[in-house]
């Protein structure tokens, strides 16, 4: 897997959800996961995994998680990237 690649593809996805509202992301992402793949400029297909899990406790802090995989050895072990959003809409630790 390319490295840099499965990066910029799991920060685009990011990059989408976090334009997404706090309630928009717990409706959509909590107690769920959302499946896609995506075709690297490579050519490599990629699994990518989007889930939401409440960061310390329900109705708090929402971490929001992208895991990306290329279906090889790395399906045991995705890199993740992941952001925190408050519930007032800001972004914890940045």
């Amino acid at each position: 897997m390319d490295r840099a690649e499965a990066l910029a593809i799991a920060h685009a996805e990011l990059a989408v959800l976090r334009e997404a509202t706090y309630f928009q992301l717990v409706e959509r992402l909590i107690d769920k996961q959302e499946v896609a793949e995506r075709v690297g400029a490579s050519g490599t297909r990629y699994q990518i995994e989007k889930q939401a899990v409440w960061d310390d406790k329900p109705n708090g802090n929402l971490r929001v998680i992208v895991s990306i995989d290329d279906g090889g050895w790395r399906a045991y072990k995705p890199l993740r990237e992941d952001f925190i959003r408050a519930p007032d809409g800001s972004f914890i630790g940045e």
